[in-house]
C-alpha cells in the first residue's frame, strides 16, 4: 500500500502506509516530526516486523516438528496472522484472527495477553490526537461545495503495533508449547509415530500403549 497523504492509512493493519508516507516526499513530515525521528521510525517499523516474521516462521517450523502438541486452529491463526502484518488486507480482516485467537483457554501471562489485545482491537472508538487540513468537496444531494474537517486517529499508530504483539504472543507460545513437549518425551506416548526418525538424538522411542504385551502381539 503506497501512501500519499496521512488520511491513506486510516485503517491499515500494517505499518507499510506508514513507512511509504515516511519515505515519500508527498507529505513533508520531515518538516513535522524532524529528520531523526524519521529515520529512527524507518528502522524501528520494519525491524519490527521482521522480528515477528521471523517469529512466526519459527513457529510454524516447530509445528511441522510436533504438530501434535499444537492444536490446529493456533496453526490457522499464525497463517493469517502472517499474512496481516505483512500484506494490506483491510482493516475487517483482523476478525479473522481475533476468531482464532479467542479460542484459547483463559490461562497464561501469552494467551491472556492476546485475549486481551483482541478486545481492544474490537472497541468501536478512535481517539483523535490531531487535526488534518481541511479538505474543499463538492456534496451529492445538492451539488453544494462544503469544506470536511478530518481528524488523526490513534489508532492506525498503535493497531499494527497491538497486531504484532498477538502474533509474537502466539508464536513464542507455540515455540515453547514445542519446546516443553520435545523435554518431557512426550513422542514416546505417540505409538503411531513408531517408525518415524527421531530428529534429536535424546529422544526415546515411541512405547506401545499396552507396555510389552502389546509389543508381542
Amino acid at each position: 500500500m503506497q501512501a500519499t497523504q496521512i488520511l491513506d492509512f486510516w485503517y491499515s493493519t500494517t505499518y507499510e502506509a506508514l513507512i511509504s508516507l515516511l519515505k515519500g516526499d508527498a507529505f513533508p513530515l520531515t518538516l513535522l516530526i524532524g529528520s531523526r525521528n524519521v529515520a529512527l521510525a524507518l528502522f524501528v517499523l520494519p525491524a519490527l516486523q521482521h522480528l515477528t516474521q521471523a517469529m512466526i516462521i519459527l513457529a510454524a517450523a516447530a509445528i511441522w516438528f510436533r504438530p501434535e502438541a499444537i492444536p490446529s486452529y493456533r496453526a490457522i491463526n499464525l497463517a493469517i496472522l502472517m499474512v496481516c502484518i505483512t500484506t494490506e488486507p483491510g482493516g475487517y480482516t483482523q476478525v479473522y484472527f481475533m476468531l482464532f485467537t479467542l479460542l484459547e483457554p483463559w490461562r497464561g501471562g501469552l494467551r491472556k495477553t492476546a485475549i486481551l489485545l483482541c478486545y481492544v482491537l474490537a472497541l468501536p472508538l478512535d481517539i483523535p490526537i490531531d487535526q488534518a487540513p481541511e479538505v474543499i468537496r463538492d456534496t451529492y444531494y445538492n451539488h453544494s461545495t462544503v469544506i470536511v474537517a478530518f481528524q488523526i486517529m490513534i489508532g492506525p499508530f498503535i493497531r499494527p503495533l497491538l497486531i504484532m504483539i498477538i502474533a509474537g504472543a502466539m508464536a513464542v507460545l507455540t515455540i515453547r508449547e514445542v519446546w516443553q513437549d520435545v523435554h518431557e518425551q512426550g513422542w514416546a506416548n505417540r505409538w503411531r509415530l513408531r517408525r518415524d526418525a527421531p530428529l534429536l538424538p535424546w529422544i526415546r522411542r515411541p512405547q506401545p500403549p499396552g507396555g510389552t504385551a502389546a509389543t508381542l502381539r
